[in-house]
C-alpha cells in the first residue's frame, strides 16, 4: 500500500476544503437543497418515526413486560445493541461494496413488508374478535 499517495490525496482535499468560503451558507444554495433536505431532515425524521429509538430505550421495560427478570431484561438489552453495533460495522463494510442506495432500497422494502404483514395479522385478529 502506497502511504504516501493517500497521505497526498488528503493533504490536497484538505487544502481543497480550506479554500471553500462560507461551508455553511454554501448548504443552503439552491443547488445543494435536496442533499441537505434529505441528509440533515428526511433520514433523522424517518428513523425517529420508525420507533427504533424508542424500542431501544424502553427495552428493559419491554422485556420485564414480557416476563423476563430485571436481570435478565437488562442483560437482553445489552444483547441488543451490541448486535446493532455488528450489524452497523457489517452494513459500513457492505456500502462501499454496494452503494447507499441498494441499502435504503433494501430497507424500505423490509419496512414495506412488515407493515403489510403486521396489518394483515391484525385485521385477521380484528376479524375473529
Amino acid at each position: 500500500m502506497n502511504v504516501d499517495a493517500e497521505f497526498d490525496d488528503l493533504a490536497e482535499a484538505s487544502r481543497e476544503a480550506k479554500s471553500i468560503k462560507n461551508p455553511f451558507q454554501n448548504l443552503l444554495l439552491r443547488k445543494n437543497r435536496p442533499q441537505f433536505i434529505i441528509g440533515a431532515l428526511a433520514i433523522p425524521a424517518f428513523q425517529q418515526l420508525t420507533g427504533n429509538n424508542s424500542i431501544l430505550f424502553y427495552a428493559p421495560v419491554i422485556f420485564q413486560t414480557i416476563g423476563f427478570g430485571s436481570g435478565a431484561a437488562l442483560y437482553l438489552s445489552v444483547i441488543t445493541s451490541v448486535a446493532l453495533v455488528v450489524a452497523t460495522l457489517i452494513s459500513m463494510a457492505l456500502v462501499d461494496k454496494y452503494g447507499r442506495r441498494a441499502f435504503f432500497i433494501e430497507a424500505g422494502i423490509e419496512m414495506t413488508l412488515c407493515m403489510v404483514i403486521s396489518s394483515s395479522s391484525t385485521c385477521t385478529i380484528i376479524e375473529l374478535l
